[in-house]
């Protein structure tokens, strides 16, 4: 049975891997409801030219403030728990949101899939800035944002 203490040292190239993966899912919480604004819209009986819909954006990134208290406890506590909470946090705001039976619900639950988004992306930053330093950590941040912009 393997020690869980001593932490488990990823390989450079999963890191990346994973740490695009994860900066994607900021950009898929945004891009998955676009092409769903029109079924929203007759779904909540909204006037077809409303811009209600356009408040699920605003509520996400509204979430996205988050990172400033994220990054002090992360400091504080570690990458890990604050990982264990953002993720939870971004599931259950995007199953909520699914569910959302009004739309004051789905607001709450992009508000909190926002918060969740925020604490993974910016756990995600922190862990390249502690692995890496310098043109390095330069670089690496180039290419985990190229993979990330690839992602269409």
């Amino acid at each position: 049975m393997p020690d869980r203490s001593t932490p488990v040292k990823m390989k450079q190239g999963e890191f990346i891997a994973l740490s695009a993966s994860i900066m994607t899912l900021t950009a898929l919480a945004i891009d998955i409801m676009l092409p769903a604004f029109a079924e929203v819209r007759e779904h909540f009986n909204l006037d077809p030219q409303s811009t209600d819909t356009a408040k699920i954006i605003s509520f996400f990134f509204l979430g996205q403030v988050a990172q400033i208290i994220f990054g002090t406890l992360s400091d504080r506590f570690g990458r890990l728990p604050i990982l264990r909470v953002g993720f939870p946090l971004y599931i259950g705001g995007g199953i909520a949101a699914a569910l959302a039976p009004g739309l004051s619900l789905m607001y709450f639950a992009r508000f909190v899939a926002g918060v969740g988004a925020s604490a993974v992306f910016m756990t995600t930053i922190a862990g390249v800035r502690d692995r890496f330093e310098g043109d390095r950590m330069a670089q690496v941040m180039s290419l985990i944002m190229t993979i990330f912009l690839l992602r269409r």
